[in-house]
């Protein structure tokens, strides 16, 4: 089970000082392994790797989806991404050899930017649309 929480301004400060939440660069972490978009197939796609280039594993793909934004779980165990599956971004979940896709966000606009709490029970990530944009917090019930 999940839930979202979504905060804007000063709710924002609030709870990322409160929860010591540390925004991360997508893509990259995994011990010693690293994930990554590629658009070798014409279509951007999530791999996981070693770190010296080697054992190139396509990890998530959804045929003419797009996938991006990899971002590890603390415990190196899971990679949250933003895909394209639904008609607009959203973010899933998937175990790092990629069995267990779980989709965290469903919602009319688009989910951008995964990034874990350092605990891994909350996802943080951007959610936009034309108009507007916030901050998501997606909390983790595994």
């Amino acid at each position: 089970m999940y839930r979202i929480v979504r905060i804007t301004g000063l709710m924002l400060f609030a709870a990322l000082l409160a929860s010591g939440l540390i925004l991360t660069a997508c893509g990259g972490g995994g011990g010693s392994k690293i994930a990554f978009t590629s658009t070798r197939t014409g279509i951007s796609a999530i791999y996981v790797m070693n770190q010296d280039g080697s054992s190139q594993t396509h990890l998530a793909s959804g045929g003419t989806v797009r996938n991006y934004y990899p971002a590890w779980s603390p415990d190196h165990k899971k990679i949250a991404y933003s895909s394209g599956a639904t008609g607009h971004a959203e973010i899933y979940v998937v175990n790092a050899d990629g069995s267990n896709q779980v989709r965290l966000t469903d919602n009319t606009w688009d989910d951008t930017h995964p990034s874990w709490s350092p605990d891994g029970r909350w996802i943080l990530c951007v959610g936009f649309s034309k108009l507007e944009s916030d901050i998501l917090l997606v909390e983790n019930f595994q």
